[in-house]
């Protein structure tokens, strides 16, 4: 049996593919990160309650979620709503904030949730021919039935490729970024713009090591979150639209390594 979700009659969530598919007015398919997926779905188990930050991390990062950031739980929610503002404008609010607690579905979302039995997969599948997902090559296999394995095959070397590629670039980009529960920040300064806030009280950090393409920012981007690791060289930076304390910080995630 497999099953998906059908979010305001227009977008259509497959967890085990980790898909957003949306049929009109114009046909788009968009793949999801397996940890961006797995956000989406513990929200939509949890509605109409909200989901506390501390219980993503084993539901969506299993053992490793000790090692996670909150920086890498927010960049994938601020993910999830891009998926969403790009398929349909009226879902870009899908996920709510509650400031230093966590997250909830927009209580206004109408969700179905729909379950059909394994033979009756590729029908449902065939449905997205013109989507581009999965429907063009299993029509291939119907029609030339001696290439099934070599499609099963490639598939199943592209979703190891991908899988590979998410892990590398995960313990790269997110895991040496901070401690785990980094939700208090302290005032450093206010320069060109930009308000600096740091996660240690007494911490430091040399400004002039910050990539000229975040002083670029303080106009539109004016807040400054900076992590520091004492475990490791490296600095996460959170450069945001609004405060981290707001329902919508709309952020985004660097990371610096001291030479």
């Amino acid at each position: 049996m497999f099953q998906y979700y059908l979010i305001n009659d227009t977008v259509e969530f497959w967890p085990e593919r980790h898909q957003l598919i949306v049929k009109a007015p114009v046909p788009r398919t968009l793949n999801l990160n397996v940890p961006t997926s797995r956000c989406l779905l513990l929200l939509i188990e949890q509605r109409p309650q909200a989901v506390m930050q501390r219980d993503f991390y084993s539901y969506v990062w299993g053992e490793q979620g000790r090692k996670v950031s909150v920086n890498a739980l927010y960049q994938n929610i601020a993910l999830l709503r891009k998926h969403f503002r790009l398929l349909d404008i009226a879902l870009e609010n899908i996920v709510v904030t509650l400031p230093k607690q966590g997250f909830q579905l927009n209580e206004t979302l109408e969700i179905e949730e729909i379950t059909i039995v394994e033979e009756d997969i590729s029908t449902a599948l065939l449905d997205h021919v013109n989507d581009a997902v999965q429907s063009p090559v299993l029509e291939k296999v119907e029609r030339f039935p001696g290439r099934q394995i070599a499609y099963v095959i490639a598939i199943l070397l592209l979703i190891l490729l991908l899988s590979v590629t998410f892990i590398l670039g995960n313990k790269i980009g997110f895991e040496i970024s901070t401690p785990r529960y980094h939700t208090e920040y302290f005032n450093l300064t206010t320069k060109n713009g930009c308000h600096y806030f740091i996660n240690k009280k007494d911490g430091s950090f040399d400004l002039n090591s910050i990539n000229k393409s975040i002083e670029a920012q303080c106009n539109t981007n004016p807040y400054v979150y900076i992590s520091l690791n004492e475990y490791s060289a490296a600095s996460s930076v959170l450069v945001c639209k609004n405060s981290i304390n707001d329902d919508e910080p709309d952020c985004s995630i660097y990371t610096f390594i001291k030479r």
